[in-house]
């Protein structure tokens, strides 16, 4: 992974030569600098860092004997990826929760399959599902499906009525919660729309259909993720962190980030086991304190920091009279 770039010319002593070095040439290396796209004729790193740019024939003096030579075939090589707008705990969550992503990156195409994914998941996953007490999918998307609708809160019972289930729409802005859940949450009839979120009706207007928006999903979420212990915490933000290695990130953002997540980033920050930086925005709603009182303790050379806050998706503003 190039985290940290150092560059600068040769050296003009073989003793500063770098051993264990990774030399990468004949390909489209973008240097990222400028409002024109330059490119680099050879790369070196070392150290997981760029430790030299220029000619082929300065880079292999530079690298010495035993370097690694990558030839890139004309291949394109990009510096590592800052994620502008993401969630690295839930893509850990995702990672290890039914895949219920639409074709080609799942087989979620409707309804049936729908519930026969989140099905087969909780039998391969009794373990998890012990321990958390949930049954969950993620990645949804109703405009995919056939029926062209959320599944209702009749139909996810009919993966279970003894354990709350839950199915994450892939925009993460909505769900659909089984009676069991909807228990759980406390959402009835009677019950108001929170803040910020919105209780979907049937036709009477008042019976939870099971569709959930924005801060209804998220007040229940957090509490499921208030319940995990710390090694189920972590195993799911390192399953995140390995999802955007993957991909070639060097930064990950944690947006609408429960107490819990944030502590866990903490935690493995100072551990020194995060390949890359994560940078963390609580709920503003849901963790009011959290980001003041966190983001003084923050160090912005390690790995963790308190970057911000994540507001709610909806604010309505009342417009102020003139006069």
């Amino acid at each position: 992974m190039i985290c940290e770039p150092i560059l600068g010319s040769a050296p003009a002593h073989a003793q500063d030569a770098v051993t264990g070095a990774t030399v990468y040439y004949k390909g489209g290396i973008l240097s990222m600098e400028g409002d024109e796209p330059t490119y680099i004729e050879t790369l070196v790193v070392k150290d997981d860092k760029i430790a030299f740019t220029g000619s082929k024939a300065e880079a292999t003096s530079f690298a010495g004997d035993g370097a690694t030579e990558v030839d890139l075939q004309g291949k394109t090589l990009l510096l590592g990826f800052v994620d502008a707008h993401g969630h690295v705990y839930n893509s850990g969550f995702q990672k290890l929760s039914a895949n219920l992503l639409p074709p080609p990156d799942g087989e979620c195409k409707d309804l049936a399959s729908l519930i026969e994914i989140t099905k087969e998941w909780a039998g391969r996953n009794a373990n998890a599902i012990k321990k958390a007490g949930w049954i969950i999918g993620f990645g949804y998307d109703d405009s995919q499906l056939a029926e062209q609708r959320h599944p209702t809160a009749d139909e996810l019972d009919k993966i279970s009525t003894d354990l709350p289930v839950v199915v994450l729409h892939q925009s993460l802005h909505l769900a659909a919660f089984n009676h069991k859940a909807l228990e759980f949450a406390k959402y009835t009839a009677e019950k108001p729309n929170p803040s910020g979120g919105v209780i979907r009706r049937g036709a009477d207007g008042k019976t939870p259909t099971g569709v959930l928006e924005e801060m209804a999903v998220f007040a229940p979420l957090f509490a499921i993720l208030a319940g995990l212990d710390a090694e189920a915490n972590e195993h799911i933000a390192l399953a995140g962190i390995k999802s955007y290695v993957q991909y070639g990130f060097t930064t990950a953002q944690e947006g609408r980030s429960a107490a819990g997540a944030s502590e866990t980033w903490r935690k493995l920050g100072k551990e020194g086991r995060l390949d890359i930086d994560v940078a963390v925005y609580p709920d503003l709603q849901a963790e009011q304190g959290l980001h003041g009182k966190e983001r003084r303790k923050c160090d912005i050379r390690q790995p963790f920091r308190i970057a911000g806050v994540k507001p709610a998706s909806t604010v309505r503003l009342k417009a102020k009279p003139h006069g």
